[in-house]
């Protein structure tokens, strides 16, 4: 085989390797984006816009009592949305873990609410679609051009 042959067969069985590992590197690259990814659930999707995964108004299911109102302008926080942000505990304890297969949002959650509140660990749909159109593609990108 010539020089040029062996380099090419080892340009095609690294990207074929990058195609038999697919699963493994679209996890490992959303892992390299995990504060990006944490960022979006937490401040775009709970305090900025108070919504759960599937893009509802968290209020629509239980909303902020009289007394949390008043508590809430009292320290200048947003009253108009559910944010789940009183302390900053459940916020700031929002990570994402690795399994084998998958990726899951997880929290320190003591007070309750995911009970209360319902699905608000995940992305939006349209938040999933920018980590796959943004993140996952340019990822995949990078690792392709390095062969």
């Amino acid at each position: 085989m010539t020089p040029f042959e062996e380099k090419l067969k080892a340009k095609i069985d690294k990207l074929k390797s990058i195609n038999k590992n697919a699963h493994k590197i679209v996890i490992d690259i959303v892992m390299e984006n995990k504060a990006v990814i944490v960022d979006m659930n937490v401040e775009e999707q709970l305090f900025e816009k108070g919504i759960n995964t599937f893009g509802v108004s968290i209020d629509d299911y239980k909303p902020y009592t009289p007394y949390t109102v008043s508590e809430k302008r009292a320290f200048g926080q947003p009253t108009d949305r559910v944010t789940l942000r009183d302390t900053g505990t459940f916020h700031d304890s929002v990570h994402l873990v690795r399994s084998r297969n998958k990726v899951t949002f997880e929290a320190l959650d003591p007070n309750g609410l995911q009970k209360k509140y319902g699905k608000i660990l995940g992305l939006t749909e349209e938040n999933k679609t920018e980590v796959r159109d943004v993140y996952v593609r340019d990822g995949i990108y990078d690792r392709i051009k390095a062969v």
